[in-house]
């Protein structure tokens, strides 16, 4: 599962509330965390990031796409929680399954996939 910190601070870049400059700051000290677990949501985002940064510094993305690219990998993101709901055919009570939930924008959209 994707942290909120730093779904919400690439959020925050791909909105431009933050410069790419300021994006790199927070991100580098992070990395180890990040990388903890390299089968992690997390790991992936990260990895999404550092081919980006070195697609700009190769001058071979603008920041225009980074932020797309970006924006494109989080909306692939798919997130795990305990959501109730009424199982179908059951006529009393509920029950606790897990959805998924995919993030479909930045203005925090989602589906429910069952």
């Amino acid at each position: 599962m994707i942290s909120l910190e730093l779904r919400d601070t690439v959020i925050q870049y791909i909105d431009q509330a933050i410069n790419l400059e300021q994006f790199e700051d927070w991100i580098v000290p992070r990395l180890p965390d990040f990388l903890d677990s390299f089968n992690s949501t997390d790991a992936d985002i990260i990895s999404a990031i550092e081919l980006g940064l070195a697609e700009i510094n190769n001058e071979n993305w603008s920041e225009e796409k980074f932020r797309t690219y970006l924006h494109e990998t989080l909306q692939e993101v798919v997130v795990l929680v305990q959501v109730p709901f009424s199982l179908e055919g059951q006529t009393s009570g509920s029950s606790n399954t897990t959805q998924e939930l995919r993030i479909l924008s930045s203005s925090f959209e989602y589906q429910v996939v069952r």
